[in-house]
């Protein structure tokens, strides 16, 4: 469990950083900002079942989250506002890959790259 936000010196985020989480505290990003890529960094946490709806709310520079939750095969669903304060993501693809157990697909995205990948 990571329940605590990271320091606000952090920008960037590698690729599976949080393999072994089972759960994520609202405010992990609160005091980053300037993080624009995500991509991978929740790759195969197979115990994390719920996101967050504020997760990301914070991070106005977020650009990639490409494969952010790529095979959390135990993710149950995304919550309808995660990304509502995020108008320059760009690249989505593979964002929710091979999330076996989710219970809904929501139509996010349209135009961005990767749309057609999401999930």
């Amino acid at each position: 469990s990571l329940d605590v936000p990271l320091p606000h010196f952090v920008s960037t985020i590698h690729v599976r950083k949080f393999r072994t989480l089972e759960t994520i505290c609202e405010n992990l990003f609160d005091n980053n900002q300037n993080v624009a890529t995500l991509a991978s960094c929740f790759k195969e946490c197979h115990n994390l079942k719920f996101i967050p709806e504020k997760l990301f709310y914070k991070l106005e520079n977020l650009r990639d989250i490409s494969g952010a939750f790529i095979e959390c095969i135990t993710l149950k669903e995304i919550p309808e506002n995660l990304f509502i304060n995020n108008k320059k993501i760009d690249d989505v693809s593979s964002l929710f890959k091979n999330c076996l157990s989710l219970k809904s697909r929501p139509d996010m995205f349209q135009n961005v790259y990767g749309h057609d990948t999401m999930y």
